[in-house]
């Protein structure tokens, strides 16, 4: 997690956070005669390492009341992406309102027929969201 003063290039009224992760799983002793696939309902050999990157970036305007953030999800085994970019808006003390897409960019080129939609990522391919979100706190 970093504090970034993104105030000259992008105008916050705050520093923004950013935060990235790395996560990998990893099966000791792996053995491919094993059989383990990634999705019980395809038969796609699941990999020794799968890792994952994340990375999130959090901004404020005008004194907390518009924050829009931006994730990524990028998985380095399969070369897949999501993109969320988001928008919370801050009305009085009651209404909040969220909107958020889900962008799902899978790699076209990695296996063919059907192989990429074979793993976690790869199964959101065209599956892309909007939605949005109002609520009333009392």
């Amino acid at each position: 997690d970093k504090q970034v003063n993104l105030g000259g290039l992008l105008r916050t009224e705050r520093p923004s956070l950013w935060t990235m992760q790395l996560f990998d799983t990893w099966i000791t002793d792996f053995k491919a005669s094993d059989d383990i696939v990634d999705l019980y309902v395809f038969n796609y050999a699941k990999k020794e390492h799968t890792t994952m990157l994340t990375n999130l970036l959090l901004m404020n305007y005008r004194y907390d009341t518009i924050n829009p953030s931006l994730a990524i999800i990028y998985d380095l085994s399969h070369r897949d992406t999501i993109l969320v970019p988001a928008l919370d808006l801050v009305f009085g003390d009651h209404w909040r309102v969220h909107m958020e897409a889900d962008l799902f960019l899978t790699d076209g080129g990695n296996g063919a027929g059907g192989v990429n939609s074979a793993h976690l990522l790869g199964t959101l391919e065209n599956n892309d969201q909007f939605y949005a979100r109002i609520t009333y706190q009392f």
